[in-house]
């Protein structure tokens, strides 16, 4: 495999800067208008920038001046040598859900494939001292989603994570996805050599790291952020108190992605973290793989529509993903608020028609413009939930035209979903 180093060795330079990282080298880029122009900018002018001081252009000018041209080199060999990719997020093959997350990375290691159709992943992340019930049902859900031709996303680790990744793998086209906490040339831990050979057969390994970065455990906890956002939805199968997959979880929560629990028993500490995440309404309890594709169907008959070209593709821009994050947010505000208010039955007040009342005002025209579809869609919703087959039959539509429609404006956060696949518009 040969790489294009012209292009990646400004970002592999200036990534290694001294207090550099990816969301610093893509501001300066926007800045400069490009990574080789800002890695060559005078020091005053990076200090200009507002967040950047003379200490960062220094650090930068050395980086200019090849202060890391060797380890480059010997990264270039190597990725070259063992079949690996280096992506920019900027690249076709850059996997599209995370260009717009928080923080995206700006490269990524990949060994293995990534395919169009990972658009369709979940991630399930769990501890790492999992039990013998949580580890057989993480494996479980993990091979009917994958049969289902869902990719599952998890994180290489000992108990939950492997339990997924071997899941995945017992499927006959079943795929997986590792996100590494460490630079791809380590396996962590090492006993998972053979199932890391045995993903990158049928999937692939990622890092945003480079490829020699020894496992770590500040790294860990950010690369959960690039598991919830190559997924659909996140699945926590066991969580105690205190765990890296809450921090997954509340990544998905910041992305706006859909969060899914097992209940565990009460009376055992690696189950508190996800009872908690049911409790506080904050993730779906979920039994089976069923509860997670019926949960999941509107996007998954969407972006199936999309692959084959039934519609055309849409890019998630950054303000339509903040609608989404917004919405999920206010959802598990509301049901907090709703979980601690009193349970003491109140009557409410009768009330009767004025006749001088005004007539209530129609609902107001989304903000984000609208085309085709998703215009006869919203104007066929109303803020009362409406069941799908009304709607099917009311505009005389298959339900996967409908549907797709319904998905892209739920992404936008201009409707909800409500159970029985029922629709309304946002409340004001």
């Amino acid at each position: 495999m040969k790489l294009d180093r012209d292009k990646l060795y400004p970002w592999l330079a200036i990534l290694r800067a001294k207090f550099m990282g990816s969301s610093r080298a893509m501001k300066l880029e926007k800045h400069f208008g490009s990574i080789r122009a800002a890695l060559e900018a005078p020091v005053a002018a990076i200090a200009a920038v507002p967040g950047f001081s003379e200490e960062i252009g220094h650090a930068i000018r050395q980086a200019a001046q090849g202060e890391f041209d060797r380890e480059i080199d010997k990264e270039f060999t190597w990725a070259e040598r063992e079949g690996v990719s280096i992506l920019l997020y900027s690249d076709p093959g850059f996997p599209h859900p995370l260009r717009h997350i928080p923080a995206p990375p700006a490269i990524l290691y990949v060994k293995g494939q990534l395919l169009p159709q990972d658009i369709l992943a979940v991630g399930i992340v769990g501890s790492r001292h999992a039990t013998d019930g949580g580890r057989r049902m993480a494996g479980k859900i993990a091979g009917e989603l994958a049969e289902a031709g869902l990719t599952i996303i998890s994180g290489l680790a000992w108990g939950i994570d492997a339990a997924a990744h071997k899941g995945a793998l017992r499927a006959p086209n079943g795929r997986t996805i590792a996100v590494m906490g460490n630079g791809l040339k380590f396996i962590y831990p090492r006993e998972h050599s053979l199932l890391a050979e045995q993903i990158v057969n049928r999937g692939a390994l990622l890092s945003e790291l480079f490829y020699d970065v020894a496992p770590q455990g500040r790294n860990f906890p950010p690369r959960n952020r690039i598991i919830s956002g190559l997924s659909l939805g996140v699945l926590v199968a066991e969580a105690p108190e205190r765990s890296g997959a809450l921090i997954t979880a509340d990544y998905a929560l910041e992305q706006g992605k859909e969060i899914f629990a097992l209940p565990g028993d009460v009376e055992r500490g690696i189950s508190i973290g996800t009872n908690k995440l049911i409790q506080e309404s904050r993730a779906t309890l979920v039994t089976s793989a069923a509860d997670i594709l019926r949960e999941l169907a509107d996007k998954i008959i969407f972006y199936n529509n999309e692959l084959q070209g039934k519609i055309p593709r849409v890019d998630l821009g950054p303000e339509i993903l903040e609608a989404a994050r917004e919405k999920k947010s206010r959802e598990a505000v509301l049901s907090r608020e709703l979980a601690a208010a009193p349970r003491e039955p109140q009557i409410p007040e009768p009330s009767l028609p004025s006749p001088l009342s005004p007539k209530p005002a129609a609902p107001p025209r989304p903000a984000i413009p609208l085309e085709g579809d998703e215009q006869t869609i919203f104007a066929a919703l109303t803020f009362e939930a409406r069941h799908i087959d009304d709607i099917c039959r009311e505009l005389n539509w298959p339900a996967a035209r409908v549907s797709s429609a319904l998905g892209l404006l739920e992404l936008k956060g201009l409707i909800e979903r409500r159970s029985g696949m029922r629709f309304k518009r946002m409340d004001e």
